[in-house]
């Protein structure tokens, strides 16, 4: 089952939901990256990235992480 995401970009913006093919274009191009605060659709706790999708096999990323993860 693929499930859809949200992200949360350095400026606090939320961007979503982006399918997992999304998602690895923006990482690829360094848009977001494994720490990027991340939540899978219909959830409510954020997370970093890495830990919502498995990203090892992807290039790239951003170099510098995303704002951190508030907590929920």
């Amino acid at each position: 089952m693929s499930y859809a995401y949200y992200v949360r970009l350095s400026d606090g913006s939320e961007i979503g939901p982006l399918d997992p093919v999304a998602l690895r274009s923006w990482f690829e191009s360094g848009l977001i990256g494994r720490d990027t605060p991340a939540r899978r659709d219909g959830s409510t706790r954020w997370n970093r990235l890495a830990q919502e999708i498995d990203v090892r096999t992807w290039k790239g990323g951003a170099v510098a992480p995303a704002r951190p993860a508030t907590p929920a």
